[in-house]
């Protein structure tokens, strides 16, 4: 038995991912059950641990201890060799071993080390170590340092489990040795979840922030959109869902729209809006000044369908076009770009189906964000904001308009 006391070794547990925890747990109950049975745990001459880390973590002194006498280079390509070959790692994880391996050669080759002395201190043939050198120096060339992929599909369950474990403590090297991933995949998932919290809490922020400055119980205004808008803080909307009057001659509401969206929209908002097929080239051009034109989503209405006498076409479908500020904040939630609405002209003559509006709110807003639509006309925008728990704000300078929606907003809400 050796007097040394065998330690970790940094550099060895630097290259080499974690033993995952079911292997080492079966590890452990073999040593329990059945002693100490495996090879020597190989230490350095000072008790660094070149091999046999595992065992001696979980066994201690009833280990059998052997002290190599070598120098630092060919312990670790010792260390290297013996844990490549008998361990069960995943593909990536020797992957990620022969990347380390790689790396450390080419940088003992840049401080004179030769070929043959690289080679021998990552544990590879000289022969390997010139194939890495050329493909190193292939891949420079011209300035463009290559940089290999190392990212790795995980899913949402298995996302879930990483930002779980790396929140209870768990070093993140353990984490992506008991994912089967390595390391760099684990750090990028846990960025982004803490990227995804941040958004939310800045959100909320946004959210809480909007319903101050509403009016707690005349959010159904008689009154023009640019008045009303005055009222609207800066960053405090999340979506604008609006049905403007169709005429060439309205196109400056249009671009008006637009023009106090990109101030009282949230990064990331939107803005949708009915209009004529023979108008979206027109829409486009006016709003698409101001906000980022993100998608033509196509609603498709039953019952009656109108007749353009002056193009000769039966109109089966609308366009409700998409804008968006920036660009769009919530990527991962997937929107279908057609809709099937039901005719609903009880309230006001161009009254647009509120399960229409209410599959938009729901997929581009969260409960508690305000939903702002300019154009009233029966309510339906501020009725199904309301069901989905959105704040709303709503106008219309048609008295009529605005006593329908109060009367149906009452009346659903009694």
């Amino acid at each position: 038995m050796s007097e040394v006391t065998p330690t970790p070794w940094d550099r060895v547990q630097g290259l080499l991912p974690p033993l995952a925890a079911p292997q080492r747990d079966e590890l452990k109950a073999s040593l329990e059950t059945h002693g100490y049975r495996g090879p020597p745990v190989y230490v350095m001459p000072d008790g660094r641990i070149i091999d046999g880390h595992n065992r001696y973590d979980l066994w201690g002194s009833r280990c059998v201890v052997e002290v190599l006498d070598v120098d630092e280079e060919t312990g670790l390509a010792l260390a290297l060799a013996h844990n490549t070959a008998r361990r069960q790692l995943t593909t990536i994880q020797i992957n990620q071993i022969r990347d380390t391996q790689r790396k450390t050669a080419l940088r003992l080759r840049e401080q004179g080390k030769t070929q043959a002395e690289a080679a021998a201190a990552v544990g590879v043939s000289q022969q390997v170590v010139s194939d890495w050198q050329a493909k190193s120096m292939h891949n420079t060339s011209g300035g463009k340092v290559h940089k290999p992929d190392v990212r790795t599909k995980v899913t949402k369950d298995g996302k879930e489990k990483v930002v779980k474990a790396v929140k209870a403590g768990v070093p993140q090297a353990q984490v992506a040795a008991d994912l089967g991933v390595n390391q760099a995949t684990v750090s990028r998932i846990v960025t982004e979840d803490a990227k995804r919290e941040q958004e939310e809490v800045e959100r909320k922020a946004r959210a809480e922030a909007a319903a101050r400055t509403l009016p707690k119980d005349n959010r159904i205004q008689q009154t023009d959109f640019r008045h009303q808008a005055e009222t609207l803080a800066d960053e405090s909307v999340a979506l604008i869902f609006t049905d403007p009057p169709y005429a060439r001659d309205n196109l400056d509401l249009y671009a008006e729209v637009a023009r106090i969206g990109s101030r009282v929209l949230v990064p990331g908002g939107s803005l949708l809006c009915y209009c004529g097929q023979f108008l979206v080239p027109d829409i486009y051009a006016a709003i698409g000044k101001t906000l980022r034109p993100w998608w033509i989503a196509a609603v498709q209405h039953g019952g009656q369908k109108a007749r353009m006498t002056e193009y000769g076409v039966v109109v089966c479908w609308k366009p409700l076009l998409w804008f968006v500020k920036g660009t769009r904040g919530d990527k991962h939630t997937f929107v279908d770009d057609l809709t099937i609405g039901t005719r609903e002209k009880d309230g006001h003559e161009w009254q647009q189906a509120e399960s229409e509006a209410a599959y938009w709110i729901e997929r581009l807003t969260k409960p508690g964000e305000l939903v702002w639509d300019p154009f009233c006309g029966s309510g339906t925008t501020a009725v199904a904001a309301h069901k989905l728990k959105r704040l709303f704000l709503t106008c219309d300078v048609d008295e009529r308009a605005i006593t329908t929606a109060r009367a149906r907003f009452a009346e659903v809400f009694k």
